[in-house]
């Protein structure tokens, strides 16, 4: 076979650096140092299965951003996809709202981007709104938030996830009490979970999120009533339509990039940025290869020419004979698997001392497109 590419080639090529930092796994796309911007973006991905449809765009934006000279991090927020932890551990709310910090004080670091702006989606547009006013709070601001088809509030997604589990049970009888548990298209939500979705309030606080906003929102949703109140505490807020949000929001094998409206989006980011990353005199910090895992641990591998993406997971103890698994994507998902299940099993598997490497194939997740067919084919 072919030797295994390296993680800075395959970056290169255009996918994006893979990382390890705090509690998160993520890639950071660096611009060519030519076009390089004093503005870095940190991407705050969207929840359970909206996060299985949008990854392939996601990572597409992600490189979009870069060649426009931002450097770009994107992650998997502390349980979520390649991050260690999972959903069952406690106080997840906490944890994603402090990988929002740590992803951007670690852009900073291996950057030396002088503003950050934090773009959301989804669920990941509410934590990088109540993010960034605790980062503003603490004397650490962000320059801009962006929020993309956002929840008005913590609540309002809650209800969000009621619907989505309701539809895969009975529907409970009139007057029953609300669930202390909520398995929502297959993702796990605790009650310490749901009570602190149910607590975000970004429109409660005091000050906005920071001091420019762009709103990107569908006309039915209630991007409009967000604009007002934080234009109410001094933001200087901005609204777009978000015309390609139903083709972005499908299942993974037929979503699609809505070049369109995020072409804006990138141009409204672009907008003032300083033109040169500040100097350092110090080095930036090495970065992580690896990540501990119950009985083991994972990093990112890329695999012969082609650079198809992969996650090792290696026991400490292997068992008798060197026993290994491969696991491939289920459907167009990438390699963490529908409803994560991927992850789940390796990570059992390494405690039983068995060696297990999830991969994506051409055009799905990570890995690079196939010349003969469209992405997400399979």
């Amino acid at each position: 076979g072919q030797p295994p590419m390296t993680a800075p080639a395959a970056a290169a090529a255009g996918g994006g650096l893979p990382v390890y930092f705090g509690r998160c796994f993520g890639f950071l796309h660096r611009p060519e140092p030519s076009s390089a911007r004093g503005r870095g973006v940190v991407l705050c991905s969207p929840d359970g299965y909206e996060t299985l449809c949008v990854y392939r765009p996601w990572r597409r934006f992600a490189r979009a951003l870069a060649a426009s000279g931002l450097p770009t991090l994107r992650f998997d927020y502390p349980g979520c996809g390649d991050a260690p932890e999972a959903d069952e551990d406690p106080e997840r709310v906490r944890a994603w709202l402090d990988g929002i910090h740590d992803a951007v004080a670690f852009l900073r670091e291996q950057t030396g981007v002088t503003e950050v702006a934090l773009v959301g989606l989804r669920f990941g547009a509410l934590l990088a709104a109540v993010a960034a006013q605790e980062m503003a709070a603490s004397g650490q601001p962000v320059a801009a938030v962006t929020l993309l088809a956002p929840p008005v509030s913590g609540e309002a997604f809650y209800k969000e996830l009621r619907v989505l589990a309701m539809m895969a049970r009975t529907k409970p009888a009139p007057g029953s009490a609300e669930p202390k548990s909520l398995q929502a298209a297959g993702f796990y939500y605790t009650p310490c979970t749901l009570g602190a979705i149910r607590a975000l309030a970004p429109v409660q606080a005091a000050t906005p999120p920071a001091p420019r906003m762009l709103i990107v929102d569908r006309a039915d949703g209630g991007g409009a009533a967000l604009a007002d109140t934080f234009r109410s505490k001094g933001a200087a807020v901005e609204t777009m339509g978000f015309d390609g949000y139903s083709v972005l929001m499908r299942d993974a094998a037929v979503s699609d990039y809505p070049e369109a409206d995020l072409s804006r989006v990138i141009d409204w980011l672009c907008r003032d940025a300083p033109q040169t990353a500040a100097p350092s005199s110090t080095p930036s910090p090495a970065i992580r290869e690896t990540a501990a895992v119950p009985g083991g641990r994972e990093s990112a591998v890329f695999t012969g020419e082609t650079g198809l993406f992969g996650i090792l997971t290696e026991p400490e103890t292997p068992s008798a004979g060197g026993a290994a698994f491969l696991m491939l994507n289920t459907g167009a998902n990438h390699h963490i698997g529908t409803n994560r299940l991927s992850v789940m099993i390796a990570r059992r598997l390494v405690r039983e001392g068995v060696t297990v490497l999830r991969v994506d194939l051409r055009g799905l997740g990570e890995s690079p497109s196939a010349p003969d067919r469209p992405d997400r084919t399979i």
